[in-house]
């Protein structure tokens, strides 16, 4: 073959085809290549998507949508020049679903925490798997920090602490995020400026537990 014919048919029903020459376009990527030609026919506009399928012998990167990937330099080297994000979601989609069939689970991340410790003295089983990082392996809880609402004017006050920070509650509203505190364990990351921070704040008292 020399050519690659697509044929189509125009608004009338009439049966028409665009013809290229692998003459005229000798490599498959690239600025002049034939994918490039094929996404960017005008006639009809936006009918044809073209995309590269690259095998390499380099080890694979994540299927990022940036719409361009490519081999990481090798001589065999092939870049995927995608018009849009459409081919290469439904690259994403397929090999996500092929892994879950092979696993024979739904493989979606997540974080988990507060995992309990049942494997004996050397060894930790986690219920959730596969296990992509561990942040933080801890050995028994403490008292951190004790904090109270003073106010008598709310009808409830309580507090959330998660893996970032703490949040103050009052009747339902985020009260340090009103007065634009910041609670967070990356700007406090110990427990004086935490408490200092806390105590900033009307209403609340914060005080570091003993740690002897």
């Amino acid at each position: 073959a020399n050519n690659l014919t697509l044929n189509y048919k125009d608004a009338g029903g009439v049966a028409r085809n665009n013809t290229l020459t692998f003459a005229a376009f000798p490599t498959i990527g690239g600025a002049g290549g034939l994918v490039v030609k094929i996404n960017a026919l005008l006639v009809p506009a936006g009918v044809w998507h073209a995309g590269i399928f690259c095998h390499s012998l380099s080890a694979s990167t994540d299927l990022l949508k940036t719409g361009v990937l490519d081999a990481l330099l090798l001589v065999n080297e092939q870049t995927l020049m995608i018009t849009g994000d459409y081919l290469i979601n439904q690259l994403i989609a397929r090999a996500g679903d092929f892994l879950d069939r092979i696993c024979g689970r739904n493989l979606e991340s997540a974080e988990y925490t507060l995992e309990r410790y049942d494997g004996g003295e050397k060894k930790i089983f986690l219920k959730n798997w596969p296990v992509s990082v561990v942040t933080q392996i801890s050995s028994g809880k403490m008292n951190a920090i004790r904090i109270r609402y003073t106010s008598a004017t709310a009808y409830n006050a309580y507090v959330i602490t998660s893996t970032t920070g703490v949040t103050l509650m009052v009747d339902g509203r985020d009260v340090g995020a009103l007065v634009g505190a910041d609670l967070t364990f990356l700007t406090n990351k110990t427990l004086l400026p935490l408490a200092n921070a806390i105590n900033a704040i009307a209403g609340w008292t914060a005080t570091v537990a003993a740690t002897a």
